[in-house]
């Protein structure tokens, strides 16, 4: 659970509950400092986040972050690897071919250490 994305939210109590503040999260503070990779879209992406990650860094636990750098996938059931038959359906989402965001390694090993700090 090291990658979990929810571990990197603060938490408080509210009303006698501990909740995770979802918008004042460790993603939304940092700033990324190398440039990404722009990577077309492949039709085995289509709803699968966590074989790209895979593809880059060998393993699976980095999918969210990349979702996190590409804010125009709201929806990763809708929103991505849309081949022709289905624009019609999806007109929102990432075509094959177009390119999303994908973030350093150097990037993602120095938003964790950041993120530990942000969420004490």
């Amino acid at each position: 659970m090291k990658y979990s994305r929810t571990n990197y939210f603060t938490s408080e109590i509210v009303d006698s509950f501990m909740e995770k503040d979802l918008v004042n999260s460790a993603f939304s503070q940092y700033t990324f400092k190398e440039e990404f990779t722009k990577y077309p879209i492949q039709y085995g992406d289509y709803m699968r986040p966590d074989l790209i990650s895979y593809r880059f860094f060998n393993t699976t636990d980095y999918w969210w972050i990349i979702l996190k750098c590409n804010p125009e996938i709201e929806d990763i059931w809708n929103d991505v690897a849309v081949d022709d038959e289905q624009e019609d359906k999806y007109p929102d989402a990432v075509k094959v071919t177009e390119f999303i965001n994908i973030p350093s390694k150097r990037d993602i090993d120095e938003f964790f250490s950041f993120a530990r700090n942000f969420t004490k």
